[in-house]
């Protein structure tokens, strides 16, 4: 179990990449909303160790304000411009354009790899 939860934003990460290329639509949305919803929600039910929870909630932050972003592309139509995926607005709207989402991934995938490489920090039972 400690295994699954430690590799669990390895997960996160993988689908969240996934999800900035597809295209900006709402059975797209929805389907994302789902597998990183029920990603994290594993991910937070299995975890014992207070570096992959970190890592989660992280994760789970970029990955909400990420849909959050193209929830909002999707109800106000060229909000955002002409964005065609579903990763765009947030990209557009901050500023990072596609470079920066580049980086804000990569950054994504160094916070994924923490609990992996990180010695092991149990959360007691009893807090």
């Amino acid at each position: 179990m400690s295994a699954a939860s430690r590799l669990a934003p390895i997960a996160i990460v993988a689908a969240l990449g996934v999800s900035w290329a597809l295209p900006l639509d709402w059975a797209p949305w929805i389907a994302a909303v789902f597998v990183l919803g029920a990603l994290a929600a594993i991910a937070l039910r299995l975890s014992r160790d207070r570096t992959a929870t970190a890592a989660v909630a992280c994760l789970a932050v970029v990955a909400t304000i990420t849909l959050a972003y193209a929830a909002y592309a999707l109800t106000h139509a060229q909000a955002f411009g002409s964005v065609t995926r579903l990763g765009y607005p947030l990209l557009v709207a901050s500023g990072l354009r596609v470079g920066g989402g580049a980086c804000l991934l990569l950054l994504c995938v160094l916070v994924s790899l923490v609990p992996a490489l990180l010695p092991q920090e149990q959360i007691s039972e009893g807090i």
